[in-house]
């Protein structure tokens, strides 16, 4: 006959291919103990954590602010702004730019929808030179704007 602690056992061994006094496990009163100790711990972190969730215990909140956001009603040429943006891949590690034609090619589209029907425009692409990035607003001004 088996204590309260042993059947509670989830630590048991299983017995290779024999039974012993008709058991498959060999169950123990320090399994059963720290099987208990292991379910008791679990249950109430459990049923705190459920709590907090119902009782909506401190939520996160969080709110971004966007400025020069513009919604889908909005229309802005950005050609008359002088927007201008670039882009480039890069190692994850070592920093370097990947743009080896053998392995990298870039396509620039834009897709839109206009009168009901879809539509995509390929947009011309270069490297950027230095003159290029002379044009471009300093991004500590952009964020000031």
């Amino acid at each position: 006959m088996h204590s309260i602690l042993e059947r509670i056992d989830i630590f048991g061994a299983n017995l290779p291919v024999f039974n012993l006094k008709g058991e498959s496990q060999v169950l123990s009163k320090t399994g059963g103990f720290f099987s208990f100790i292991l379910v008791t711990v679990w249950l109430t972190y459990a049923s705190l954590k459920f709590s907090h969730m119902i009782l909506m215990h401190n939520p996160l909140v969080s709110e971004i602010h966007e400025k020069n956001y513009f919604d889908s009603s909005v229309k802005l040429n950005l050609n008359q702004v002088k927007f201008k943006f670039a882009f480039s891949v890069e190692g994850y590690l070592d920093n370097l730019i990947k743009d080896d034609p053998q392995y990298v090619k870039y396509i620039a589209r834009m897709y839109g929808k206009e009168d009901g029907k879809e539509y995509q425009k390929m947009i011309p692409y270069h490297k950027c030179s230095e003159k290029d990035w002379a044009e471009f607003m300093d991004a500590a001004r952009a964020m000031d704007d």
